[in-house]
């Protein structure tokens, strides 16, 4: 599935971070980092590793509190499943987006699949250690903040990456 150009590319764009203890490991699409590959591995990551948030479901801005409370949930199901996961945010070049997430260690892509749709997201990011971290589309509605977003712009609209 596919994306309007401008939602692909504020997602592309995008900064994913993970937070371990103090310190912050920045992720890039499309972008192989062995340094930050061996830093996931030495927290606890086997083969794998997903970046999810439940934040701000469709790409559409939600109020604070709504998403908090959607984190929340995440972070229940997460440690109900006795899943391993550290936090972690995506947010916009301008800084204008953020949302707070988790990046989960070895969790079957078939199930982040299942978890991004539940909560409404339209893309997560996939990373293995020596590839690149990738883009995974769980659907793409062409509605008409869609084309709002591929005509001005994802700053200029209000919306953001979501993975």
């Amino acid at each position: 599935m596919r994306a309007s150009p401008a939602l692909e590319h504020a997602y592309r764009s995008a900064r994913y971070t993970v937070s371990i203890g103090r310190r912050r490991l920045d992720l890039a699409i499309g972008r192989v980092d062995a340094e930050a590959d061996e830093v996931l591995r030495r927290a606890g990551c086997r083969s794998h590793w997903c970046l999810l948030t439940p934040c701000n479901p469709g790409s559409r801005r939600w109020p604070a509190a709504l998403n908090a409370q959607r984190l929340r949930r995440l972070r229940e199901l997460v440690r109900h499943r006795g899943w391993r996961a550290l936090p972690a945010s995506n947010s916009a070049v301008d800084g204008r987006w953020r949302e707070p997430g988790l990046c989960l260690f070895d969790v079957a892509p078939s199930v982040v699949q299942q978890f991004a749709r539940r909560f409404g997201q339209t893309a997560w990011v996939f990373g293995a250690p020596g590839a690149p971290p990738r883009l995974v589309w769980t659907r793409v509605a062409l509605s008409p903040a869609d084309r709002d977003v591929r005509d001005r712009g994802p700053a200029q609209s209000g919306r953001g990456p979501a993975a």
